[in-house]
């Protein structure tokens, strides 16, 4: 548990520097920290990656799937706007079952819309067992 709840605070932290730093010093932790989920197979990044892109629901919920280790849940449909082939359903139904993200009351996750850090952070906080 220690660890995952370490690996959520690591993932919380990158969000909070979504935008490229100013001055090299703050380049260079943001590229170690990015190092650092690359090879904890959380996010997938190389060289040429926009480290100032935003990040939509769908990849955090995806980054999120990653650091728990959920397996894709691909025999169920839990969002109108995401069907089974959707890239990141698996990873969107398994937390959705983990209870970590619900359905809006229109049954829609919007999974192309930036995370904001609101849902970011609650993501975070159900993930670590908090309400």
């Amino acid at each position: 548990m220690k660890k995952i709840t370490s690996l959520l605070l690591a993932i919380s932290l990158l969000m909070s520097f979504i935008v490229l730093p100013a001055n090299a010093e703050e380049n260079s932790n943001l590229l170690k920290e990015r190092t650092v989920l690359s090879a904890l197979n959380i996010i997938q990044t190389g060289e040429s990656d926009d480290l100032s892109a935003t990040v939509t629901r769908a990849e955090f919920t995806s980054y999120m799937a990653a650091a728990l280790r959920a397996l894709p849940v691909t025999n169920t449909v839990y969002f109108y706007d995401v069907q089974s082939s959707y890239w990141a359903a698996g990873d969107i139904n398994a937390m959705y079952e983990y209870g970590i993200i619900a359905s809006a009351e229109d049954g829609r996750f919007n999974p192309d819309d930036p995370v904001t850090y609101e849902q970011a952070c609650k993501m975070l906080t159900v993930a670590m067992g908090f309400d």
